[in-house]
């Protein structure tokens, strides 16, 4: 396997081909009856000018192939309680009956599809990021093996803010309160209960000692709920190492990660601290861990729902019990903490222009990410713009020539270094600027940190 990065090499072992999904007589809108195959267990990026037709090939006829052949291995009765949801997707998608008839081989090796987009992870501000993850199962099972729980009988359900056992009474755990505007947009407060911590306060009493924590790890404290973050500073709070279950959602990530290692001897908190380490792998330290899903941008739900996904692959290789599938979703593959049998099965990860906001440093993070989901043995399909992501896939199938009616058709497939020897083709055009010379012995000399690199236009 060739391993291109922006920075620095990937240093991973070769990975075994398993062989490539092949599609056959894809027409669908300017599409010209083409067939191609994807490698599997690679990173493959679906280039071409803006119209050419990558989305139609990737979106709208291999994806929903795929789902079709894997939902063919649902048991009849399964199937029939299905029945009501997919005539339900058929009238969401219209193309859905236009498709015309198109053949895919190969899935057989897949347990599963899974389209990652930068689209909200939902509308409700009570889930946060480490209940996306499955974090919180644990933090709470951390609390509730402290000493000041067992004496008050509190369990684990007493630290969720969802739960009438510990949740505020006024906000109902939510920490503010709506106050609905007749002819404008509705306003939200603090709860004037709680401080917009969520519990109560006999909850909040309950503390975990972190030994050995400096001030930087330690939360900040509210003292009046009128004031702004920065100032509500409480330094008697500082000196003394213990935090609460609402300090801990109101710490970011990176310092959550830095308390819970702390505690060596707890398992809840290794556990915790070991999937809060995927969201600092992916650039997402700096958030709260109670931070609402959604008021995160579209970038930042993009990586969380990439680290729900490392996560369940982790818990899979540690071989934790598995729940009983979902009959309305036999790829779901995460239930506090556990997972599906298909989280075992490779993969195919789906993504379109998932550069679309995202900081250069940001795209190297990415990239890393992507590596990892190869390494797994998991495949990556991807549609770019951004010569940062094309230069370093593993292999890259290239629409065009033009858009619209000119386009739809296979300009070149193959290497980085392939499309650019591509007279025909516009990515290869671009790549020619930006890949590395090649050395007498075929092998690319070692990159240092170069310029960040433009989109190819669109």
């Amino acid at each position: 396997m060739i391993h291109r990065e922006t920075h620095q090499p990937f240093a991973t072992p070769f990975l075994p081909f398993l062989g490539c999904l092949r599609l056959d007589r894809a027409t669908l809108h300017n599409l010209k009856n083409i067939t191609v195959e994807f490698p599997l267990n690679r990173f493959v990026c679906v280039t071409g000018v803006s119209g050419s037709g990558k989305t139609t090939l990737v979106r709208d006829v291999l994806l929903p192939a795929l789902q079709a052949g894997l939902k063919s291995r649902i048991p009849n009765s399964q199937s029939k309680a299905n029945k009501a949801e997919d005539e339900d997707e058929d009238e969401r998608d219209p193309t859905f009956h236009d498709q015309p008839s198109t053949s895919l081989s190969g899935w057989e090796r897949l347990g599963r599809a899974v389209l990652v987009d930068q689209s909200a992870l939902g509308k409700t501000p009570r889930s946060n990021p480490a209940v996306y993850i499955g974090a919180f199962d644990d933090i709470r099972e951390l609390f509730a093996q402290t000493d000041a729980a067992k004496r008050r009988g509190l369990n684990s359900s007493a630290f969720s803010f969802n739960s009438a056992q510990g949740q505020c009474e006024r906000c109902r755990g939510a920490g503010f309160e709506k106050i609905e505007m007749q002819f404008l947009s509705d306003v939200f407060i603090r709860c004037p209960d709680c401080g917009g911590r969520r519990y109560r306060p006999h909850i909040l009493e309950v503390k975990v000692e972190g030994p050995g924590m400096s001030k930087a790890e330690r939360p900040v404290q509210k003292k009046d709920v009128g004031r702004s973050r920065s100032s509500t500073l409480n330094s008697k709070s500082l000196s003394t190492p213990a935090w609460s279950i609402a300090d801990l959602l109101d710490a970011t990530v990176d310092e959550v990660i830095g308390f819970l290692s702390a505690l060596a001897d707890s398992r809840p908190a290794q556990r915790a601290a070991e999937k809060l380490k995927l969201l600092q792998e992916v650039g997402l330290g700096y958030l709260r861990l109670g931070q609402p899903i959604n008021t995160l941008s579209g970038g930042e739900s993009q990586r969380l729902k990439l680290v729900s996904h490392l996560a369940e692959s982790a818990a899979a290789g540690a071989s934790r019990p598995t729940p009983k599938s979902d009959v309305r979703n036999p790829g779901l593959a995460v239930e506090h903490g556990r997972v599906s049998s298909a989280a075992t099965e490779p993969t195919l990860f789906l993504f379109d222009e998932p550069t679309t906001g995202l900081h250069f440093d940001d795209v190297r993070v990415l990239l890393k990410v992507f590596q990892r989901l190869v390494d797994a043995g998991h495949s990556v399909i991807v549609i770019e713009h951004n010569l940062d992501l094309i230069k370093c896939a593993d292999w890259i199938i290239d629409l065009g020539p033009e858009a619209g009616d000119e386009g739809g058709h296979i300009v070149a497939c193959g290497a980085p270094e392939d499309i650019a020897a591509c007279e025909a083709s516009h990515t290869g055009r671009f790549l020619r600027d930006v890949l590395p010379e090649q050395m007498p012995s075929g092998q690319s000399p070692e990159r240092g940190s170069p310029d960040p690199l433009p989109m190819v236009p669109n």
